[in-house]
């Protein structure tokens, strides 16, 4: 809440209206170009940046711009305290081009986290856009740059802003006649990629490669990711073992059948099949037990394999600083 204290009392007769002047005096302020991607593409907008230095609070409203005594636009006025600024943007300034090109770099690894089976490669994405601004006129302009801030970035330029507000960085850019100037914004966000490695069958195994032919700062995720691989060899090897034990007892159990069809056609009384039949359930009954066991084993290892990858590592890898711009 505030009021205005007029100076002089104005006395307004029955059923009448009157306009009250509160203050009639020069104001801080220039005249800017400030350019925004999402109103104009191509053109930065002529603008007031206007400083309350009336020591009252200015209500809203419209306000009308005026350039050496002739009409330059109009402007929309929010609330304004003692001494704060605001942007009053009232026409297009096509005396100053602005090309805009996006860009988008990915960083190398930095580091390296595993939680529970799973593995997070940290990295740096950087991103920005570079404004070609162009003063097309014979005279000097002042161009603000607004770029919006991004949640969760941090601006990495080695341009700095003028001013920040909640959405935007605002650059201020000096353009000589005819001039033309180059602003690179850059901001970066830390990304990560997955890797899972409790999944023996899904296990990605190129990139459990590729960090250990990393130079970390401490070995101890490289110990863990050698320990890993070993276990998960071992766990291969028992498959292997168990894919071999039931291709031979599907063999076994082939040819007991075939020795016992041989009976069926020669008789009862061939004792050369009816040993066969013998051996060959003797050696099924061997091959079982024996999957039996290797089954058993490759679940027992599988469950030591998760407890063993359930921890938490973290390791940072050499000569990962961010890198300049």
């Amino acid at each position: 809440m505030f009021e205005y204290k007029i100076s002089k009392p104005v006395t307004v007769p029955r059923n009448t209206s009157a306009l009250i002047p509160i203050f009639q005096e020069m104001v801080e302020g220039e005249r800017i170009s400030l350019y925004n991607q999402s109103r104009n593409q191509k053109f930065p907008h002529c603008t007031i940046r206007l400083k309350n230095t009336t020591g009252l609070t200015l209500e809203s409203g419209p306000v009308t711009v005026m350039e050496e005594d002739a009409y330059a636009g109009e402007a929309l006025l929010d609330v304004l305290k003692p001494d704060d600024t605001r942007f009053l943007p009232y026409a297009i300034d096509q005396g100053c081009h602005v090309v805009v090109r996006q860009v988008q770099d990915r960083k190398p690894v930095w580091r390296v986290r595993v939680w529970h089976g799973v593995v997070y490669m940290d990295y740096r994405i950087q991103f920005g856009k570079l404004y070609q601004l162009e003063n097309l006129t014979a005279e000097k302009k002042l161009v603000f740059v607004e770029h919006p801030v991004q949640q969760g970035a941090e601006l990495v330029s080695k341009d700095k802003p003028e001013e920040t507000t909640q959405n935007y960085y605002r650059f201020r850019v000096g353009l000589a006649a005819k001039e033309s100037y180059a602003l690179d914004v850059w901001e970066e966000r830390e990304a990560f990629q997955q890797i899972y490695i409790s999944d023996v069958d899904r296990f990605d195994l190129p990139n459990v490669e590729w960090l250990l032919a990393q130079s970390f700062v401490d070995d101890s995720l490289v110990d863990f990711l050698k320990q890993t691989l070993a276990k998960r060899s071992e766990i291969l090897s028992l498959m292997e073992h168990k894919r071999q034990l039931e291709i031979l007892l599907g063999q076994f159990v082939s040819d007991q059948e075939r020795a016992r069809e041989n009976i069926k056609t020669l008789g009862a009384s061939n004792e050369r099949y009816r040993d066969a039949i013998d051996q060959a359930e003797d050696r099924i009954i061997q091959t079982r037990q024996e999957l039996n066991q290797v089954v058993q084993a490759i679940d027992s290892r599988r469950q030591e394999f998760q407890q063993f990858v359930s921890v938490e590592l973290t390791a940072e890898l050499e000569k990962a600083s961010r890198p300049e711009i």
